[in-house]
């Protein structure tokens, strides 16, 4: 009996023992290199996950229609990435699903920097390494490929699924179906690592702003002007004839050009400041001018004005400030400037607001999202 006990006590003895220098030695693998865990099929390192954030930064930045073209600091930023990920290939060793993911994403930074034929060959050596990686897919899917992201087998083959949604939130935002968009990426954000919420999160917030109030129209060029992350003066106002009814007095319900709109809305004074204190020196706005914040309150004021039949009353904050009060309500808008009435006005007919509830950020520019859900306030 005693025998018997002594060898239950030492087979309990050294299962501790192996129990304990298996966890001695994975607190200690742990330690020697962080990682962090994803929905993916295979745990990436932290090297790999920074690669993959750098990429969702860029990715947001070419889906919100930002000009890569003769953007250095972009080129520039796609160009380092991309041998980055060449170095990481040289030290991924022999796992094909991380190589899948590695060749993926380059081939996906080609297809940003329209080298198309690059990023073709990407695809297929991804492929080759792994046929299951999401981001693969969504390569394939770019490339005219991969015909339908939302197919059963596509879904049913991807490690990733989330990505797959969120590609095809990003589709239809770049086609106008906003509301879709935003269900489409807010699910994704949803089982995916915090970074991908960041990267989009303003491609998602101008889906929800257009959402609701882009009226339905077949100017292609409309369309493509909504996806803008800023736009120029002339774009504001083909917006406005576009979405709203709101230039029927000057436009008598046609349709004009870019260019003869712009001219027409001149000519009628839309873009006349209504504060100047020096009237024949008005600073009347240039066809390619960024729309600022400062911009886009004197051309909505002028045609609130107008369509309000408010003419008469125009001036009367600056008339009120200027001569009784001596200081300006706003602290970075001062009485001097000759859009005074026109910011002071739209604050007050809750048509744009104040950026932290004091300030208005008058050179902050403005995307086509945010012109188009002030000028859809106008009734």
């Amino acid at each position: 009996m005693k025998k018997n006990n002594r060898f239950l006590i030492l087979l309990f003895s050294m299962s501790l023992f192996v129990s304990f220098s298996i966890a001695c030695i994975s607190g200690c693998a742990s330690l020697q290199k962080d990682v962090v865990m994803t929905t993916d099929s295979f745990v990436q390192d932290e090297d790999v996950a920074d690669l993959t954030r750098r990429f969702a930064e860029l990715d947001a930045k070419a889906a919100g229609n930002e000009a890569f073209a003769g953007n250095l600091q972009l080129t520039n930023a796609c160009d380092q990435l991309i041998k980055d990920i060449e170095q990481a290939l040289k030290d991924s060793g022999m796992n094909a699903e991380l190589k899948a993911r590695l060749y993926a994403i380059e081939g996906l930074i080609c297809f940003i920097q329209n080298k198309k034929p690059m990023a073709k060959r990407l695809y297929n050596t991804s492929l080759a390494s792994n046929k299951g990686d999401s981001y693969t897919a969504i390569l394939g899917s770019r490339l005219e490929l991969v015909t339908a992201l939302d197919d059963v087998n596509v879904i049913s083959a991807s490690n990733q699924s989330a990505l797959l949604q969120l590609e095809r939130g990003l589709n239809s935002y770049i086609k106008g179906n906003y509301t879709e968009a935003v269900a489409q990426l807010d699910s994704a954000f949803l089982s995916l690592p915090e970074f991908y919420k960041e990267s989009y999160s303003e491609i998602r917030q101008r889906a929800w702003n257009l959402r609701g109030n882009v009226q339905i129209t077949e100017n292609a060029a409309v369309l493509s002007i909504l996806n803008k992350s800023q736009i120029t003066v002339s774009e504001m106002a083909l917006i406005t004839q576009e979405t709203t009814t709101l230039l029927t007095t000057m436009n008598g319900g046609n349709k004009y050009s870019e260019n003869e709109l712009f001219t027409r809305l001149k000519d009628a004074g839309y873009f006349d400041p209504a504060s100047s204190l020096l009237p024949e020196k008005k600073n009347v706005l240039k066809k390619n001018q960024a729309v600022t914040r400062f911009l886009c309150a004197r051309f909505l004021w002028n045609i609130y004005c107008e369509r309000k039949d408010y003419s008469s009353q125009k001036n009367k904050y600056s008339t009120r400030y200027r001569m009784k009060k001596g200081y300006s309500p706003i602290p970075d808008v001062e009485i001097t400037n000759e859009d005074f009435d026109a910011i002071i006005g739209v604050v007050e007919h809750e048509l744009m607001s104040l950026t932290d509830g004091t300030n208005f950020n008058p050179d902050e520019l403005v995307s086509a999202s945010q012109f188009n859900s002030f000028v859809q306030k106008i009734r």
